[in-house]
Parts: C-alpha cells; sequence; structure tokens
C-alpha cells in the first residue's frame, strides 16, 4: 500500500543523507536527486511517487538542476493532486515548453536510479522519463527537430532513432559501473553526499571533505557558502569530477581533509567542528 517504505524507513536508524530522504518524502511526498554527468549528460530523479501515490518515479536527463528539480516538484504537486501520467502523454505548464511522458525501459534502472530502488527495496522501481523538447518545442522524434539538442538528452525508451547517444550514455554508465570494482570508498558510489550548489554546477572546486561518526561524507568548496547553497549528489559523480578524492577514501570518521589550493596535496586532521 502508498506510504508502507515510507513507514518502515521511519523507524530505522539512517545516515543524515538517507535520513533527509525520509524526511522529504514524509513532508513533501517526493525527494528529488541530483547525479552529476562528467563527460555524459548529467540527469535529477524523483524518491517516493512510487510509495506515496503509486506513481511511477520521475526521471530528466540532461537538464540544469535547478529547472529539473522545479519540474519534478511540479510533478509531484500533480500526482498528488490525482494526476497520473501515461506513456507518451504530453504534459504543459511544467516548464516553458511542453513535456512527454515515457516508460523507461528496465536496461537504465541500475544505473540511474540507486536512491529510488534502496528506497523501493526493490530493482524494477517503476520509472517515466519527462522528455523535454528543443528550442521550438520539437522532440527529438518530430519533425524539424534541432539536432544539436540530441545529445544533451539520452532517451531512456525503445525508439527507432539513431541510437548512438544512448549507446555511448550506457556505455559510460557500465563502464562505471565497472569501476566499481575497485572502488575504493568503504560506501557505495550511488551514496548520497552532501557538496555546495557552486561544486554541484562547477563553477567552485573542492577545498576539503569531511566524514562524520554517522559516516555522511560532506565537500566544500573554497568559495563560501550558506546552508541554502546545498546539494545531494551522489559520491560517483564528485569522483567523476575530482579523481583526486581517490586519495581520501580511507578517511577516517570525525577526520577533515583539506588543502590550500587545487593542486597542493591533501591534508588530514581530526575534525574538531
Amino acid at each position: 500500500m502508498p506510504g508502507e517504505r515510507l513507514q518502515y524507513w521511519s523507524t530505522q536508524k539512517l545516515s543524515d543523507s538517507k535520513r533527509k530522504t525520509v524526511e522529504d518524502v514524509r513532508t513533501h511526498g517526493v525527494h528529488v536527486i541530483h547525479v552529476l554527468g562528467g563527460d555524459s549528460p548529467g540527469w535529477s530523479y524523483s524518491v517516493g511517487l512510487a510509495d506515496s501515490y503509486a506513481h511511477p518515479e520521475v526521471i530528466i536527463v540532461g537538464m540544469d538542476h535547478e529547472t529539473a528539480h522545479a519540474a519534478i516538484n511540479e510533478l509531484a504537486k500533480r500526482v498528488k493532486g490525482g494526476a497520473r501520467f501515461a506513456d507518451g502523454e504530453r504534459v504543459t505548464g511544467v516548464i516553458s515548453d511542453d513535456l512527454v511522458m515515457r516508460t523507461v525501459d528496465a536496461r537504465w534502472k541500475d544505473h540511474l536510479v540507486g536512491g529510488a530502488q534502496w528506497f523501493m527495496a526493490a530493482s524494477d522501481v517503476p520509472l517515466v522519463q519527462a522528455v523535454y523538447p528543443d528550442d521550438s518545442n520539437r522532440f527529438a522524434w518530430e519533425d524539424a527537430f534541432d539536432e544539436e539538442w540530441r545529445a544533451a538528452q539520452p532517451l531512456l525508451f525503445a525508439h527507432e532513432l539513431d541510437s548512438t547517444v544512448e549507446d555511448e550514455f550506457l556505455e559510460e554508465q557500465e563502464l562505471v559501473a565497472e569501476e566499481e570494482g575497485e572502488w575504493p570508498f568503504p560506501i557505495p558510489g550511488d551514496t548520497r553526499v552532501f557538496t555546495t550548489t557552486a561544486i554541484a554546477e562547477g563553477s567552485d572546486l573542492i577545498a576539503s571533505v569531511v566524514r562524520d561518526d554517522d559516516d555522511d561524507w560532506q565537500f566544500h568548496g573554497f568559495e563560501e557558502s550558506s546552508e541554502e547553497e546545498v546539494e545531494e549528489v551522489s559520491l560517483r559523480s564528485l569522483v567523476r569530477l575530482d579523481p583526486s578524492l581517490k586519495e581520501v577514501a580511507e578517511l577516517p570518521a570525525r577526520h577533515r581533509a583539506t588543502r590550500e589550493t587545487f593542486m597542493d596535496p591533501w591534508v588530514i586532521a581530526a575534525d574538531d567542528e
């Protein structure tokens, strides 16, 4: 029944990041996770719609995180109000142009929505992709679509278009999965960690790493940031952006790794804050 997973997780001892997921689902019916893309498009997806409203989770690929977050929240609001988005349905009024909802093929789920799989304790989480158009409100399968937009948004459902974009995107995700075999951190790569908005958007670099008692990891930049400028992303996505983070993979709990500049070595010390 809807809410069963929320009830379960509410009784468990969780890390701060997972606790935030549970609290967001309890309060808003949904939590939004962003994954940085590195060399391939990033994506954003919901957690909680399947449990709260018996509706598929929603994923958006290649859209900037702020817009994707607002779009998923608006779609979740409509689902809460009773909307049920069918495969192929065209949806208006969420972003400046239309969206088309498409059912996601199972082959993508293990690579892209680990947080939703964790919450639902299931690998085959129901999932739809909210597909967005080009600047002229045309979609990839429509005539006169601007092909310059094609590479930014892999389509996660069966289609008759050239599949090079999807093949390369899947290959990138499979390569990441293979690298997990040599993963140096004591937590999985899809674990949610905290960083600043500037780091997530690529306008700042990582200056310090903190590991606390609950095995939560925080990644701070060189720039000052406020509590409102915090993002929750996968650990793997940060390591892909900055491979030197592997050097602090064995950072003990209650310790901090810092560096004066991006080119300097990491210095590890007990965290007194």
